[in-house]
């Protein structure tokens, strides 16, 4: 997880400077690159958070197994990770100069798609 979690993260930055330099050539856009910006950097606090959560998780179970009556009750986050997104749509809301929130809302997806893509085409590999 954390193999793919880091080539997402490399792809993710690759991405910020790609649109930072579409929004220096295209100023007309830089709106919708700098929500697309916002929302893939939400994105991927989102992620790390989420891998964090499931490293911990999985540590736990496979030191005390599964049969282990669990002390505290776990959760993988989600309350933490959905206002990370909503923060993310209210900063686009209130600043429409500098966000478009629809690239923002866009933006937020891509960690999870780029998951998806990298772990349906290293599925073959091992």
């Amino acid at each position: 997880m954390r193999d793919q979690m880091k080539s997402v993260i490399r792809a993710a930055w690759l991405l910020v400077a790609a649109l930072l330099l579409a929004g220096a050539f295209a100023p007309a856009y830089r709106t919708y690159f700098n929500g697309l910006m916002l929302g893939t950097l939400v994105s991927v606090v989102n992620g790390w958070m989420l891998m964090v959560k499931i490293e911990a998780l999985t540590a736990r179970i496979l030191n005390e197994g599964l049969a282990a009556k669990p002390n505290k009750r776990v959760n993988m986050g989600f309350i933490s990770r959905i206002s990370m997104a909503i923060l993310g749509v209210m900063v686009a809301v209130k600043m429409p100069h500098f966000f478009h929130a629809a690239s923002t809302i866009a933006g937020i997806s891509f960690v999870p798609a780029a998951l998806f893509l990298t772990g349906f085409l290293s599925r073959g590999r091992k």
